[in-house]
């Protein structure tokens, strides 16, 4: 993985000096189970936590994907950054000095063009904004913004702006200040003719709100028609800066105030995160036309775990709220939703009420995932018959299950109880009933589910790999784990027994790293690795626990037969088959020979 420009002993203090719990927790919510720490990997969509992050190791691993490295393998997968970057960035964290070097030609012409990309998106950031401040031609778009109740000030501090009606205006300028057609292409500004050469401007006769990274700079912009024509909203397409699903609209201003205020708001349009900011509620962003992301869950569990979702009341504005809503949850977020009259949006509701009444309603009228979705139940089965009001309870069973706190969970009872006229206890028969039947299910099972166990469970991919393969793994990571069953090992073997090309390649680099160091790190062993399978299988050995092992003498004895027996096995065959040539050309000296070396192989231990 590493490019070993920079000097291992430094790369090792910056990881000393870090918490991989810590760094990565930034990013992700974990918990902490047992020894390791687990939540929802980052790498594979799951509703199940199956990533883990040790501690003690300094490595993470997910049982459901395979994903593995240590902390620069994480930030560089997670924010898709070079190693330099990681390692620049980490530095400054750690407070360690690098050694200073030049950049190699690629890494610089990389840095270049993101930068160029960001310079181009600022210009049409400002060239927007003047065409709407300062021209003729954004008088519709300025009186447009006008009525909606936008001061100067809230123009300016967005930089609102306003893309003209014409098919190369931005092109013109933005070629006049240097930029290629090529660099706008990639930037999403502009799209290539279906016939014919050239490119014209992608935002036209369009109200423009620049989007920003959480550091300030421009990366792409949503454009808002002034008609009735479609699409309504246009969004920069997916760029080397820029991905929909990874964004928060104006999350450079709100990020802070989230922190500060332990609260998040999530709108769906631009304007409602505009218009709440300019009536003082800072700490609000918007989806950017797209449904809610697992990504940006995460991104706003760096900031808070307490969300609230204020998303339109129509019925698909009813289905993004509970998808939103579900998502947060399994992010680690106490969620709530903020369920505004029908037909009112918070940009209507703020101009309409002004903002006592609004934060009135947020505090009074804010409901949990629970009571949303009760409230949807019941509109769904009615309460007139016993049949709709199990299934109702049945609905929200597993919600009731996911809520760690006894408390609440009480409190949610209760809730269900009183809105259906049950008994508690008949809702707390229901909620164990349907615990226990999953759980009976869940041991069936039990070789998917029962993930983080540290006992000797065969998984799938061991029932169906071959007895060597697995015997080499595990003996290798056994090796791994103790000195002394290293050398007992190779006593008996050797130090040429692995046929498993990515487990030889591991053991060699740690044979390397142990005669450089007199011990085996596995953060320091995952950083020599070359290969993603290498990664995997030593975050899939790592991850594995030899203190729950009572056992472990016999199966370094079982595991090492297995290798032996495997490799007599291997020359019993070819010596079958030099045999076999020696019969076929009448050699019978040659032939008593090798009967003779089969036979001793054969009776031997």
């Amino acid at each position: 993985m590493v490019q070993q420009r920079i000097p291992e002993e430094i790369i090792e203090e910056i990881k000393a000096r870090l918490d991989i719990v810590q760094v990565i927790g930034e990013a992700l919510p974990l918990q902490k189970k047992g020894k390791n720490y687990h939540g929802l990997c980052p790498f594979h969509s799951e509703k199940t936590p199956s990533f883990s992050v040790n501690q003690e190791k300094q490595f993470y691993y997910c049982f459901g994907c395979g994903a593995a490295g240590n902390i620069i393998n994480f930030m560089m997968n997670y924010h898709g950054q070079t190693f330099l970057e990681v390692i620049s960035g980490l530095a400054d964290r750690a407070g360690v000095v690098l050694p200073q070097r030049e950049e190699t030609e690629e890494e610089k012409a990389k840095r270049k063009h993101r930068e160029r990309l960001r310079e181009v998106n600022e210009l049409a950031g400002k060239y927007f904004h003047y065409l709407l401040k300062e021209s003729d031609v954004g008088r519709l778009a300025l009186e447009y913004l006008n009525k909606r109740g936008l001061t100067v000030e809230t123009i300016n501090k967005f930089n609102l702006g306003y893309a003209p009606n014409n098919w190369d205006s931005l092109i013109k300028v933005a070629t006049k200040r240097g930029f290629s057609e090529k660099e706008l292409l990639q930037a999403g500004l502009v799209i290539s003719r279906e016939r014919g050469s050239g490119y014209y401007d992608r935002f036209r006769n369009r109200v423009m709100f620049p989007i920003y990274n959480p550091s300030g700079r421009v990366i792409g912009f949503g454009g808002r028609v002034l008609d009735d024509s479609h699409p309504k909203y246009l969004n920069t397409p997916e760029t080397p800066i820029f991905n929909k699903k990874n964004n928060l609209y104006a999350l450079n201003w709100s990020g802070q105030e989230m922190k500060s205020k332990d609260q998040g708001i999530v709108v769906e349009g631009y304007m409602d995160v505009i218009v709440a900011q300019q009536y003082g509620i800072e700490n609000i962003v918007a989806t950017l036309g797209t449904a809610f992301t697992r990504e940006q869950a995460q991104l706003i569990a760096r900031y808070t775990s307490n969300v609230v979702i204020a998303y339109d009341s129509d019925v698909a504005g009813q289905a993004a709220t509970l998808r939103g809503m579900e998502i947060l949850r399994d992010a680690g977020c106490r969620v709530n939703v903020m369920q505004l009259p029908h037909g009112c949006d918070p940009d209507d509701y703020l101009r309409k009420y002004g903002k006592q009444k609004f934060i009135s309603y947020f505090n009074n009228e804010a409901v949990s995932l629970v009571e949303y979705k009760l409230k949807h139940a019941i509109d769904k089965y009615g309460l007139s018959s016993i049949s709709g009001k199990a299934k109702i309870v049945q609905a929200l069973i597993g919600d009731l299950e996911r809520v760690e706190s006894a408390v609440e969970k009480e409190h949610y009872i209760g809730v269900i109880a009183s809105r259906l006229e049950i008994s508690e206890t008949a809702v707390k028969q229901e909620l164990e009933r349907i615990s226990v039947t999953r759980s009976n299910n869940k041991i069936e099972d039990k070789n998917v589910k029962n993930r983080y166990t540290n006992q000797r469970v065969k998984s799938k991919d061991e029932g169906i790999m071959p007895a060597r393969k697995q015997a080499e793994q595990q003996l290798f990571w056994l090796m791994l784990e103790d000195q002394q069953i290293m050398n007992t090992v190779e006593a008996e073997l050797g130090d040429d027994f692995f046929t498993d090309k990515t487990v030889c390649d591991l053991y060699n680099k740690a044979k390397q790293l142990q005669k450089e160091r007199d011990k085996i790190s596995p953060s320091v062993l995952m950083d020599r690795c070359t290969e993603n399978e290498e990664l995997e299988l030593l975050g899939k050995l790592f991850a594995k626990d030899i203190d729950s092992l009572s056992n472990v003498k016999q199966l370094v004895k079982d595991y090492t037969n297995i290798l032996k027996q495997s490799k007599k096995q291997e020359r019993i065959r070819q010596l079958q088959k030099e045999l076999h040539e020696a019969e076929t050309t009448g050699n019978q000296t040659k032939t008593i020979v090798l009967l003779t070396k089969i036979q001793q192989l054969v009776s031997s231990d």
